[in-house]
């Protein structure tokens, strides 16, 4: 991970939690998804 990715991520974060609950959830399970994927192919 580098760290403008982390940047954006947090960047994000801190956008949606102005945005409703709903959008939040949604953009919670994408950025868990993304690191998921991330961590799988420092893995790899």
């Amino acid at each position: 991970m580098t760290v403008s990715h982390i940047t954006s991520l947090s960047w994000v974060t801190q956008t949606n939690l102005t945005l409703s609950p709903s959008s939040l959830r949604r953009a919670i399970a994408r950025l868990s998804s993304v690191l998921a994927q991330a961590m799988l192919s420092r893995l790899r």
